[in-house]
């Protein structure tokens, strides 16, 4: 195995749950993580695992697989890699999270910076979005939604499309995500106006630019709801 530079875990699948190296993930599973290197390399048979806390760990080539057990609370463990002829040593934090979907996380969550934003998460996999934009005036946005991703915790939903009395088309692209640690959601709420042929946009919350979301809102989750 030639020297590299950089090892890391492709995050195309687990997304912000995979970050540097921190990795973020739901006890009561096996995760298949794809090992990556800089220069790209495929070649890793002397690629050694060490691991502790409630992990095991097996190598497939390049993929990794933590297979993690019941856990009652939030924990740390550590995952090492090293390579002799590759010429590294690595080492990962596991942030491991008793397990849940979205069955448990039903119900109402509250943005406490613009209290009037809201999202409701109903049994049926319906996804209610209250955006709070008075200048549009807007009306909620119900979607289908398609419950949990178990990788990246993000809800699966369709983006939401509303036209007003005046021809502008308005499509709202929600980012959603469960907060692995307690009963709340990371959300970034996108809007997009379209007339005449003109574009404009803007987040209603959370951050973000042309490459994408760089910062999200808290939504906590309201009992009194």
């Amino acid at each position: 195995m030639r020297q590299v530079s950089n090892v890391y875990f492709d995050d195309s699948v687990y997304k912000e749950q995979i970050c540097l190296h921190d990795i973020h993930l739901l006890s009561e599973r096996t995760h298949d993580l794809l090992l990556c290197a800089y220069p790209e390399t495929e070649d890793f048979d002397d690629c050694l695992l060490e691991v502790d806390g409630p992990v095991t760990a097996e190598r497939d080539g390049r993929h990794v697989r933590l297979t993690i057990g019941r856990i009652p609370e939030p924990s740390l463990a550590r995952l090492r890699l090293s390579s002799p002829t590759g010429g590294f040593q690595e080492e990962y934090r596991l942030h491991l999270y008793p397990a849940f979907d979205y069955a448990d996380r039903i119900g109402t969550y509250v943005n406490p910076q613009n209290k009037d934003q809201r999202i409701v998460l109903e049994k049926d996999g319906t996804v209610r979005i209250q955006t709070a934009d008075l200048i549009d005036s807007l009306p909620e946005f119900s979607l289908p939604g398609k419950g949990m991703d178990s990788h990246s915790l993000e809800l699966v939903l369709p983006d939401g499309k509303h036209v007003d009395g005046e021809g502008t088309e308005f499509t709202l692209t929600p980012y959603v995500r469960f907060v692995p640690e307690r009963k709340a959601l990371f959300v970034a709420l996108l809007l997009e106006a379209y007339r005449d042929g003109f574009c404009d946009k803007a987040y209603l919350c959370g951050e973000g630019d042309e490459d994408g979301i760089i910062g999200y809102d808290s939504f906590e989750w309201r009992e009194d709801e």
